[in-house]
């Protein structure tokens, strides 16, 4: 009987370690390539593949992660790579936890030096802004004006004026710039994005202030010539508008907006003759808008 039962046993706990190792087994067996295949950008495919063979939580793991927003895959797989996976990773990503772009721009950027850690952030930014995806720029250039490097932090504060113009949000466009140019006062193109942003919110004259000081800089700037000519206009400066308009041109005689503007201004003095010399040129550069001269014209 005593032997009955220990054969009985030994056949219990065979069959257990046996039943054990197919488990083992079985989880070893998915292939990670396999399974994360087509479910993630290739960079996050790369980060994951590092898993190897995956157990019942890891595949848990990629199963929740696949329903994360990109910035936050990118934050785990990258997690993974570096770290390797850990029960508290699974915990984060049950529990819900949620990471904003700039947070994990700064647990991923923790322990740099300020230098590195600003200029992360400003191409960062510089990145989306040349995607137009100016909405996500503004958090990373928050973190770049922080920094005590005047070049990195006037550069910033410019393209934060910069979003915001495209954003038509032109009084913080102005603040943003006016900062650029105190830490920089040689920075003509932020001179004249502050002119344009002025002109936008009707401040004519401070806006022709701006672009007089953006020619101070850079004598050969077409466009804020141009720009001034515009508001010599507005403001009754008629003559100072040719002017203008004309050095628009000496600079670039392509230019076909300073052309038909200054085909304009000539009408408003009653110089029909120059301006009709206008039209001729422009028609070979810009048919449509000599069309409009044109049709001012007679």
């Amino acid at each position: 009987m005593k032997k009955n039962i220990t054969y009985l046993l030994l056949v219990t706990i065979i069959i257990s370690i046996f039943c054990l190792s197919l488990t083992v087994s079985s989880s070893q067996t998915i292939n990670v390539k396999n399974y994360i295949k087509d479910k993630f950008p290739p960079i996050f495919s790369f980060y994951l593949s590092s898993l190897q063979g995956l157990d019942s939580y890891e595949k848990e793991f990629i199963d929740l992660l696949q329903k994360l927003p990109k910035e936050e895959q990118e934050y785990y797989a990258k997690e993974i790579y570096k770290n390797g996976f850990s029960p508290e990773l699974l915990k984060s990503i049950k529990e819900g936890k949620t990471f904003t772009t700039e947070k994990l721009f700064e647990q991923e950027n923790k322990g740099k030096k300020d230098f590195d850690y600003a200029y992360e952030a400003y191409n960062q930014a510089q990145i989306f802004i040349d995607k137009k995806e100016y909405k996500k720029a503004l958090p990373y250039l928050e973190i770049a004006i922080k920094t005590d490097i005047s070049s990195l932090k006037a550069r910033a504060y410019f393209n934060i004026g910069f979003c915001h113009d495209k954003f038509k949000i032109y009084s913080k466009a102005i603040e943003a710039y006016k900062e650029t140019i105190r830490i920089y006062p040689d920075y003509a193109i932020a001179y004249c994005n502050l002119g344009f942003a002025y002109d936008q919110l009707g401040f004519h004259e401070e806006a022709r202030e701006a672009y007089i000081q953006a020619i101070r800089i850079y004598p050969d700037y077409a466009e804020a010539h141009y720009y001034l000519g515009l508001d010599y206009i507005i403001l009754g400066f008629r003559i100072f508008a040719i002017e203008a308009y004309k050095q628009a041109i000496r600079i670039n005689p392509d230019y076909t907006e300073a052309r038909y503007s200054l085909g304009v201004a000539y009408l408003l003095i009653r110089d029909r003759d120059s301006a009709v010399n206008e039209y001729r040129i422009l028609k070979e550069l810009d048919i449509d808008l000599a069309n409009k001269l044109f049709d001012l014209i007679y």
